[in-house]
């Protein structure tokens, strides 16, 4: 009880200001401190739209391993030649927050350079206050140089507002190295305004076709996160533990099933 309302004191705090913060979208995110280029599941498109992996997706976990705040995430993403659509679900529920957003876009693939947009619904029910609902735009482009894959994002372009409260923004920048078909280095850098940036590395390494490990570190906050990944043909199974200064271990469970690409 005491760590629920450690939550909801920092939930609450500010009036509304913490709606809408960078959850991890699946198992693989989470494992790897958020970086969305070392994503390579339909769960990508939901942090940055210039990703899209075709396939379906769905995730579950409680988060800071409260049996009572759990997360639960559904990603489906469709590609055709050079043209992709997404659409992510995903549901936080509490009995004094409920958070519920919808997702929906569209990206653009031409090899080396990818971008998308994407529009979110964000619907927040939160005890004491009346429900609300809000539009937010996101963007996203991607580009590789040799072996060197970076992007930048933007969430909440729009600098949407809930009671008068902007939602937060975040700028968000990656880098990230294959250094062969196995291994992957990957660093982030994380701005959200009004807020200091957030540094973030991560690395995912596939040492056999049908199992790989993820592992990551975020500096302000201070977090690691640590992941594997079980593949059979085309099925997938992702677990993931990341840390929290103050609070208990967040797990996280994704599986997902890839689509064929046209």
């Amino acid at each position: 009880m005491k760590l629920i309302t450690i939550i909801f004191i920092m939930l609450l705090t500010n009036t509304l200001t913490s709606i809408g913060l960078n959850i991890p979208s699946s198992a693989l995110m989470n494992g790897c401190s958020n970086i969305s280029l070392l994503n390579d599941q339909p769960s990508a498109f939901s942090s940055n739209p210039a990703l899209l992996n075709p396939g379906i997706e769905s995730t579950a976990s409680y988060l800071y391993n409260i049996s009572d705040l759990p997360f639960y995430g559904l990603h489906i993403n469709i590609k055709y030649r050079n043209l992709g659509w997404s659409g992510n679900l995903s549901y936080l529920n509490h009995s004094l927050y409920k958070e519920i957003s919808a997702i929906t876009g569209l990206n653009l693939d031409l090899q080396y350079l990818r971008s998308g947009i994407s529009i979110q619904y964000l619907h927040v029910n939160i005890s004491g206050y009346s429900q609300k609902g809000v539009l937010l735009i996101n963007g996203g482009i991607s580009w590789d140089v040799g072996k060197l894959t970076q992007s930048f994002y933007w969430i909440n372009i729009t600098s949407s507002c809930i009671k008068k409260n902007i939602l937060p923004v975040y700028f968000v920048g990656e880098c990230c190295y294959n250094w062969d078909n196995a291994i992957s280095l990957a660093i982030g850098l994380e701005k959200e305004r009004d807020f200091d940036f957030s540094y973030r590395f991560g690395c995912k390494w596939q040492f056999f076709p049908f199992l790989g490990l993820t592992s990551g570190y975020q500096y302000q906050p201070e977090r690691l996160s640590f992941g594997v990944m079980f593949k059979l043909i085309k099925c997938r199974l992702d677990y993931s533990v990341r840390t929290h200064k103050e609070l208990d271990l967040t797990h996280y469970l994704s599986l997902s099933y890839e689509l064929f690409k046209n």
